[in-house]
């Protein structure tokens, strides 16, 4: 992905869980990489210009962010 940006997130916990991106717990257009020793990483979606929080959203079903259009329940991102 590019024009993101990343953060340490030791406050979750990769324990049981492959190698992999997960969904972020609260937050959309974030997503979790859980590296290959297992540390979390928080990444940012790409910016959108069409979505209400001027980010893509990370879809789980296709392991990626998609604009906020395109995301299955997206409507349930808005943010009041």
């Amino acid at each position: 992905m590019t024009d993101t940006t990343s953060r340490p997130a030791p406050w979750y916990d990769c324990t049981g869980k492959q190698p992999g991106d997960y969904p972020h717990p609260k937050d959309p257009t974030r997503f979790i990489l859980c590296d290959a020793s297992l540390r979390a990483i928080e990444f940012d979606c790409p910016p959108d210009e069409n979505s209400p929080t001027g980010r893509m959203v990370y879809d789980a079903t296709k392991n990626q962010a998609v604009p906020y259009n395109e995301a299955e329940h997206a409507h349930l991102f808005d943010q009041a």
